[in-house]
């Protein structure tokens, strides 16, 4: 119907053909017909909430014509909206630039010394019009820039206030572990590093774990008797039991007897008896054995933490594993960390490890003081089997018989 085509440069979105206006239609110039496409198609985007395509089409439009204000005013606003107030500001003051210069203010007419502000003398020229208002454009871009200045400085404090937060809670933690490393100190305790297995320990089982840290009992002064946490293996269900307060002087059969109860009657024992995962109910304390992992001295190089602030930096590291705190503890620097610590450790070498039997006459703190016992982060493990059942024959099979034995003071081992 009289409509002139034209071609279109490759950057021009064919869509926008038939919104030109005549004037833009008749044209000759490619970088402003671009220019006022975009100028054309930018308007409909902030009310359509298209911030971003509404940014980019600026971007577009700016790139052909940086002093096209309209763009400016509209990539800010944008910008503003996106929450981007830096880049909102920065555009702003971009626009600015090219926009006139502000005017300055009226000045007030001069007074005589009696006070009264003198006539002026009549004139037969005609009288002037009154100054232009402030540039529309200027004020627009000066409005967008202070509300985007405003809103920037919440966020940022905003952000001081969340990391001041958080490092609160990473020293709260860290007056815990530090606590946790004196407890250990005091009782001659050798400390490793955190157990992580990447598929079996992902969950709260493993924050449990790591989170639950000796501490002197309520009242306790230094010296005094603690509590500690213990972590009960069940390799032939490959399940667990978490007990996060242990006496460290108690017999082990006491805390067995809470766990594992013989009837299901017993005061914190099961509801209903058995485990879910123990269909035959043979878990009975009277009819299990109970083992943990010793190491020689001589394969103990590397392996045992030698410091408190090793001990507390591997701790933190394996937090950032299992997620203890949310994003307190950045993860992927953490996994690096300890695949590396890995392949180095991975070397093969004779660590001299070997399994201890343990009667359940004793103490956790008879396991702990075990000349060859490494407490893997603060948290006891023991390996529970069922005496006699296939589980237990496999593993004496496994470890062809050596195994030693740990008894309580005052008994005489085999």
């Amino acid at each position: 119907m009289g409509c002139m085509f034209l071609s279109l440069p490759p950057s021009l979105p064919p869509s926008l053909l038939f919104s030109f206006s005549p004037s833009v239609r008749r044209s000759t110039s490619s970088y402003s017909l671009i220019n006022q496409t975009y100028s054309l198609s930018i308007p409909s985007l902030p009310f359509l909430r298209n911030y971003r395509s509404c940014k980019q089409d600026c971007d577009r439009a700016l790139l052909h014509l940086p002093s096209n204000l309209k763009a400016h005013y509209r990539k800010a606003r944008a910008c503003h909206a996106l929450g981007h107030y830096a880049e909102a500001i920065n555009t702003c003051t971009a626009g600015l630039a090219h926009c006139p210069p502000s005017l300055p203010p009226p000045s007030s007419p001069s007074r005589n010394e009696s006070g009264n502000t003198p006539v002026a003398a009549p004139s037969s020229s005609p009288p002037s019009l009154p100054p232009s208002p402030e540039d529309e454009n200027r004020v627009l871009l000066s409005s967008t820039r202070e509300k985007s200045v405003k809103l920037l400085k919440t966020q940022l404090q905003n952000e001081t206030d969340r990391i001041a937060a958080r490092e609160g809670r990473k020293a709260g933690r860290r007056e815990g572990l530090k606590e946790a490393w004196l407890v250990c100190e005091e009782r001659g305790v050798k400390v490793g590093e955190p157990c992580w297995n990447e598929g079996g320990q992902g969950g709260g089982e493993a924050r449990r774990q790591v989170e639950a840290l000796p501490r002197r009992e309520e009242g306790g002064r230094e010296g005094g008797r603690a509590v500690w946490p213990l972590l009960l293996l069940y390799p032939e269900y490959l399940t667990s039991d978490f007990v996060e307060a242990v006496e460290e002087e108690e017999m082990l059969a006491l805390t067995l007897a809470e766990v594992l109860p013989e009837d299901g009657e017993g005061e914190g024992g099961r509801e209903g008896g058995a485990a879910p995962w123990d269909r035959r109910w043979d878990y009975k304390c009277s009819q299990v054995e109970i083992y943990f992992q010793a190491m020689r001295e001589g394969g103990r190089e590397g392996e045992v933490l030698g410091s408190e602030e090793e001990y507390v930096k591997s701790v933190e590291r394996f937090y950032g594993l299992c997620g203890v705190g949310g994003d307190d503890y950045m993860r992927e620097e953490a996994r690096e960390e300890r695949e590396e610590e890995l392949a180095r450790k991975n070397v093969w070498r004779d660590r001299g490890e070997y399994w201890v039997n343990v009667h359940v006459a004793c103490s956790l703190m008879d396991v702990m003081k075990h000349e060859d016992c490494v407490v893997p982060a603060t948290c006891p493990t023991l390996h529970v089997f069922v005496r006699g059942s296939e589980a237990h024959q496999a593993f004496l099979a496994e470890t062809e018989g050596k195994i030693k034995e740990l008894l309580p003071k005052g008994l005489m081992g085999k």
